[in-house]
């Protein structure tokens, strides 16, 4: 949690280069503004299928890509890092901003609960935080029991 609270305080001075209301596909791309976004510093592996049964009605999907939807609150403001071929775009995100900090930085949110893999390319907290996240059998390196955040 430590290197969570580290990686939102060095987001890059409040500069975001847009946000807005985040739908998230079965593969992971958020949709925001018209704007297909990858979390940049992250890989996104698929996963079985899982519910949250606790919604009504049940929403259904890749457990990473709940999990990711369970972590968006608000507002997601992103700062784009790389844009790809595919017309897509790279970008740190954030969600539940306060005027404290800026927020969750949502790779980082996934890499801690395990269901996302650090890219080689990708800030050493994210690599920290994977091998924590596989140290303590979180997400992808756990057991069915560890299903979501």
């Amino acid at each position: 949690m430590l290197l969570s609270a580290a990686l939102t305080a060095s987001a890059g001075a409040n500069h975001y280069d847009f946000s807005g209301s985040a739908f998230v596909d079965d593969d992971g791309i958020m949709h925001i503004r018209q704007r297909a976004v990858r979390l940049w510093g992250i890989f996104v592996p698929a996963t079985r299928a899982d519910c949250l049964q606790y919604v009504r009605p049940p929403e259904c999907g890749p457990r990473a890509t709940l999990a990711l939807k369970e972590g968006i609150t608000g507002f997601v403001r992103c700062q784009v890092i790389v844009r790809y071929d595919d017309g897509s775009i790279g970008a740190q995100c954030f969600t539940g901003y306060s005027k404290f900090d800026d927020g969750v930085d949502l790779a980082a949110y996934l890499l801690n609960r395990g269901w996302a893999l650090a890219a080689p390319d990708a800030p050493p907290a994210y690599q920290v935080l994977e091998s924590i996240a596989r140290h303590h059998e979180l997400g992808l390196w756990g057991t069915p029991r560890a299903v979501l955040p």
